[in-house]
């Protein structure tokens, strides 16, 4: 059996965003989250694929969602929420168009039930009294 081995990269103090988004301390930070069964997968290949199915079956919708999930906590403070911020304005916006489009269906049904209770016919034009028809 294979001894598992817990690799940690450390991560330096940073007081600049620059310093905080580079590549070396992102990346080490991005590894130090990844589970264990991960980490200690010694081909290339097999570490992509356990990758990327830990990563389609946790759904981070951000990177601060990523570094804000414990593996081993089930609260929904680790747990990323589907519905953050940008996901709530699509779904918003996706309602509002459908009630709008269900408050102008209401608008010309209604406009077909006073059509046809008051038997209201097509306007004919006139001229002097003789109805015009036009081909």
């Amino acid at each position: 059996m294979r001894r598992v081995i817990d690799l940690i990269f450390q991560t330096q103090f940073c007081r600049t965003d620059i310093l905080k988004k580079s590549v070396t301390n992102m990346g080490a930070k991005l590894y130090n989250k990844l589970p264990n069964y991960i980490k200690n997968v010694e081909n290339l290949k097999p570490f992509k694929n356990q990758l990327k199915t830990f990563l389609l079956q946790q759904t981070f919708y951000s990177v601060d969602k990523y570094l804000a999930y414990n593996q081993g906590k089930t609260s929904s403070l680790y747990y990323p929420n589907p519905w953050d911020e940008e996901c709530d304005r699509l779904i918003i916006i996706i309602i509002m168009i459908i009630m709008m489009m269900m408050m102008m269906m209401m608008v010309m049904m209604i406009i077909i039930i006073i059509i046809i209770i008051l038997d209201i016919k097509p306007h004919q034009p006139t001229v002097r009294g003789r109805a015009i028809f036009r081909m």
